[in-house]
């Protein structure tokens, strides 16, 4: 693989690798056109917007033993074919890059593989049968400095656990108690810096403890406590300074978390988001929140520092993410079986708040703040260009 590239050339360099592609037509996109009936189902983009991680599977109904495959694509040598990491028979797969962009992590319900994306060879492999509780690797993240990673267990499992793994050893460094009382992770256990931990343990006080965190000693003195009243998400800034917390009925809070009390706090909807829950996102600037309510679709950016809604549409097509210059905001259905019945929306908030509509599902963005790959309509992966609304390319299935 060629060696890394500066941000400034990286759009350029991408630009023409992407006609190139599009002109040459290798022999290996002839040959996955007429063999295969495979579409995209989940794709991750590395957090340096060089490697484009990318989920294949068997057109039809999401059911055991469900074939798929993941492959990933250097963005920066597009000619070259995608390289395959492994086929799977799970459903689903979780695909995370590390902070570094060096390793990936595939995770299901039974198993863990942990990838060196320069040598294309696995460093870890987990089973949650052979783990001392058993591990649901569905929900998983790096930490900052990618030599760690976490888990929680089984959420049948009577002993809750989340448990934090060294990814060269495979070595269970910490075992926290993280009781579940549902399936789905909607909470963050430990702030993006993983030096703060949220014990959601509590089931009968509703006062719940946040603790120092320190990957060397565990959890460590206490620096504050949260009273839950129904929440339906919640969500730290990128730099673990701020933490909201949206409520059943529609207000948000936001906490500074040197001290954990509340800074800001708004009624955004009218009406109950009720369990389709609220998915909020904070501007890298840390000035502004974008929420999007499941229940009735609206989309709001509110600058909690002038207490103001500067944007707002009835419109909004999912989770809701800034582009790293905070120039656009684009909301998407992270997941969908059926992509041609979605689109995702990307408001540009320096040209007088315009709406671009895109096709499909599963926005990622690249950190040059104008790159945008997506699932299309047609199961295939699209990059497109969002300063520009144009279409780059779209890539070829990989043989299976």
């Amino acid at each position: 693989m060629t060696a890394f590239i500066s941000r400034s050339n990286q759009a350029l360099i991408i630009k023409v690798l992407l006609l190139c592609l599009i002109c040459v037509q290798p022999l290996y996109i002839l040959q996955a056109q007429e063999d295969t009936p495979w579409k995209a189902r989940r794709l991750n983009m590395s957090k340096n917007g060089r490697f484009l991680a990318v989920r294949y599977g068997e057109d039809g109904p999401r059911i055991p033993g469900y074939k798929s495959g993941v492959w990933i694509y250097d963005l920066q040598n597009l000619p070259s074919p995608p390289q395959h990491l492994m086929d799977t028979f799970d459903y689903p797969v979780r695909i995370e890059f590390s902070p570094n962009s060096k390793f990936l992590a595939l995770g299901t319900y039974d198993w863990l593989t942990i990838f060196d994306i320069e040598n294309i060879n696995a460093i870890l492999d987990l089973s949650s049968l052979a783990t001392p509780i058993r591990s649901d690797f569905r929900w998983i993240s790096f930490s900052p400095d990618s030599k760690y990673i976490k888990s929680f267990s089984d959420w049948w499992t009577m002993e809750h656990e989340m448990s934090i793994w060294h990814i060269q050893t495979g070595q269970r460094v910490h075992a926290v108690g993280a009781a579940r009382t549902q399936e789905w992770i909607k909470r963050p256990w430990l702030s993006p810096d993983w030096q703060q931990f949220l014990d959601w343990s509590a089931t009968e006080t509703k006062s719940y403890p946040i603790n120092e965190f320190d990957i060397e000693r565990g959890i460590g003195q206490p620096l504050g406590i949260i009273t839950k009243r129904n929440d339906v998400g919640t969500v730290f800034s990128p730099d673990s300074s701020l933490f909201a917390l949206a409520t059943w009925e529609g207000d948000v809070q936001i906490y500074e978390t040197k001290t954990w009390t509340m800074q800001s706090s708004a009624s955004l909807y009218e009406d109950p988001c009720g369990e389709n829950g609220i998915l909020m996102a904070y501007s890298y600037n840390i000035t502004s929140l974008a929420t999007f309510c499941g229940l009735n679709g609206r989309l709001l950016v509110w600058n909690f520092e002038t207490n103001e809604i500067v944007f707002s549409t009835d419109n909004g097509a999912g989770e809701p993410k800034f582009t790293a210059n905070d120039t656009f905001l684009v909301s998407g259905r992270s997941f969908s079986n059926v992509p041609e019945k979605f689109h995702i929306l990307v408001w540009n908030r320096e040209q007088d708040h315009e709406l671009t509509r895109y096709p499909g599902v599963n926005p990622e963005l690249h950190p040059n703040s104008e790159l945008m790959a997506a699932i299309g309509p047609d199961g295939k992966v699209s990059i497109w260009n969002i300063k520009s609304k144009q279409l780059l390319v779209t890539l070829p299935v990989p043989r299976h």
